[in-house]
């Protein structure tokens, strides 16, 4: 049972899975070591994660919402309510939530042991001079299970969802260094029968798609754009922002795009990869780049959509002898309004899934015309 204050902060920001457990305050406290600064494992925009362990000996990932943030009670629900919604293999599954106080706004996530790509790409974890360097192969799966992972978004949840900060930082790694994407206090639930949403733009620099930022137009060749340069960083381990690079090529971005168009992409190239060794991987690394290439393109127009994206990645891994795709094709979760304007989800074609049905509030405001405005 949900005690009165998650009840009224429901019945506030709109229902969300009755499935979703509300933690104790005091089991977190001690799950966390009373939030450890040895157990802190992850440090972002809107909170701390740390690492905790239940009773149960169960491990979990605990983030705490910065409390500083002015938005964080609309960010603490818009997780709740689109990863209560649905599974997939990919996506970050939520445990639960605790809303102690005004002040402490907790949320439980599974926790993903490798850390995020960006740990394995750049950070400390990455360790670039030993053996433990991502593989082709481990790379390769990186790209399509988060190809997937957003096309289902995109495409199997109707009205859409747009994650709106896709970057190496929000997909965590599990032991078998599968992508679980995770951080959706950015995303946006979009009406079927707009094309865009108006909002002030918002993401990580070096990540945000530049005609969303000229036009304040959010659309789903946003994330596409966002994911081509998550594509950039796992061929070459380069950072999506560099200040130490060249002017023009402070952006990886940018300095993909020359690079390509230039026809020397080899340059793009990490070393660890040896690719004049395997001409094999060479031609992987080439068509991964000429597809980070389509999706980096300026206007959205120019871009593919993500469904497209997941199929040239599988293509790609089919070519190779690779297999991945996880999706799971079979489930769609369909958002429908009701009679008081919330938004009510519903699973369709079975998975072997349990069966709910769950609702999640439209706190976006209301239809003007094919543009959906927000408060952002």
């Amino acid at each position: 049972m949900w005690t009165q204050r998650a009840l009224t902060l429901s019945s506030k920001f709109g229902p969300v899975s009755p499935n979703v457990k509300e933690f104790a305050y005091e089991e977190l406290v001690k799950a966390t070591g009373s939030f450890s600064e040895d157990n802190m494992i992850g440090d972002g925009g809107f909170g701390v994660v740390f690492l905790g362990v239940l009773p149960s000996g169960h491990k979990v990932a605990i983030k705490r919402l910065y409390h500083d943030n002015f938005r964080r009670m609309d960010q603490f629900y818009n997780e709740m309510k689109i990863l209560s919604s649905f599974r997939h293999p990919n996506l970050v599954r939520l445990y639960g939530f605790c809303c102690q106080d005004d002040r402490d706004l907790l949320l439980v996530f599974e926790y993903a042991s490798k850390g995020t790509v960006w740990d394995q790409l750049h950070g400390e974890k990455s360790n670039r001079t030993s053996s433990n360097t991502l593989s082709w192969e481990v790379r390769l799966g990186i790209a399509c299970e988060t190809a997937q992972a957003l096309s289902y978004l995109h495409n199997n949840v109707h009205p859409p969802i747009y994650h709106r900060d896709v970057k190496t930082t929000n997909l965590l790694l599990d032991e078998e260094l599968h992508v679980k994407v995770a951080d959706f206090g950015l995303s946006r639930l979009v009406p079927l029968d707009v094309t865009h949403i108006s909002t002030a733009p918002q993401g990580t620099p070096g990540y945000v798609d530049p005609d969303y930022h000229k036009c304040y137009q959010l659309t789903d060749k946003s994330d596409v754009y966002s994911f081509g340069v998550v594509l950039v960083e796992l061929v070459s381990a380069q950072a999506a922002v560099d200040t130490s690079r060249k002017r023009g090529e402070i952006n990886l971005s940018s300095l993909a795009l020359t690079k390509i168009a230039s026809g020397v992409w080899k340059e793009l190239v990490d070393p660890s990869l040896d690719i004049a060794n395997d001409p094999h991987v060479e031609k992987m690394v080439k068509s991964m780049l000429e597809l980070a290439f389509t999706c980096l393109q300026e206007e959205k127009d120019d871009r593919p959509s993500m469904k497209e994206v997941a199929g040239t990645l599988l293509n790609i891994c089919k070519q190779s002898g690779y297999e991945y795709g996880n999706i799971i094709h079979e489930e769609e979760v369909v958002f429908t309004k009701s009679y008081d304007g919330d938004y009510v989800a519903k699973r369709t074609k079975s998975n072997g899934l349990i069966h709910s049905d769950i609702s999640s509030s439209n706190s976006l405001g209301s239809v003007t015309s094919s543009t959906y405005m927000s408060s952002f």
